[in-house]
């Protein structure tokens, strides 16, 4: 019996679309995971607010004295903050230049930094978030880290079932996150909500993280690395995917 070339390929192609293939591309990194020595050569100082502005820049200028190697980075990034006194500096660090958050204050002190300036993309599968965070004092988990999106309806959520006490955190999907409304500093404030939420995945338009800190004057965190990456299907499964429609319209037409 001659098996039909129309059901060879319908069977292929009905395999392709059950496990997709699937590849990372890179939409937001600043510094290295083993830790950038280039960012920086001397402390440059980041605009601290109270109130979050959308498309704000925050970051030191990109030029000689700061990200003079910024190709294929993410150098620009947006900061507020509590009313509380803090800073934010970019710090050269022989163990990798970073964004250091400085309380100087004995009371509840915490910040956002957000990066909004890249392309989005729709054909998203997931997003995987990777942060390298350390204290200078030694004792890390006197901060604490959550993961802050803005999703592509426009809304914002931030994490709720995971906190990164200052150590590295690799490859944390956003599909595997609690994620909770958000709202960014305004006057020092950023209500979080109570009721867990789903984000819309596809063309989330900025990411970050937000940082505690709960106690202790003159403590500062570092974060040396941070990067997301969606998770998108690969041309090929695209093409498939496409191609499996077509062949079942034929099928439908046969029929």
């Amino acid at each position: 019996m001659t098996t039909k070339p129309l059901a060879i390929a319908t069977s292929f192609l009905f395999s392709a679309a059950v496990l997709p293939a699937a590849t990372n591309i890179t939409l937001v990194q600043w510094g290295e995971d083993v830790g950038a020595t280039d960012i920086v050569t001397s402390t440059q100082s980041v605009t601290t607010d109270t109130t979050f502005v959308s498309a704000d820049v925050d970051s030191p200028t990109v030029g000689a004295s700061y990200y003079p190697n910024a190709s294929g980075r993410n150098p620009d990034f947006n900061v507020a903050g509590s009313d509380n006194s803090w800073s934010i500096n970019v710090e050269n660090d022989a163990a990798g230049d970073s964004i250091t958050f400085a309380a100087s204050t004995n009371s509840n002190t915490d910040s956002i930094v957000i990066w909004e300036n890249f392309s989005p993309m729709t054909a998203v599968l997931d997003y995987t978030f990777n942060l390298n965070s350390s204290a200078t004092n030694g004792f890390p988990e006197q901060a604490k880290y959550g993961l802050v999106m803005q999703d592509g309806a426009g809304d914002w959520y931030i994490q709720g079932n995971t906190t990164f006490w200052g150590f590295d955190t690799s490859n944390v999907n956003a599909s595997d996150i609690t994620w909770y409304d958000y709202t960014p500093h305004s006057n020092g404030a950023d209500p979080i909500g109570d009721e867990p939420k789903s984000p819309t995945i596809a063309g989330a338009q900025a990411f970050g993280y937000r940082q505690f800190n709960s106690f202790g004057a003159n403590m500062e965190h570092n974060v040396s690395y941070f990067q997301v990456m969606a998770v998108v299907p690969e041309p090929s499964s695209t093409a498939l995917l496409g191609l499996g429609g077509l062949v079942m319209a034929l099928r439908r037409k046969r029929g």
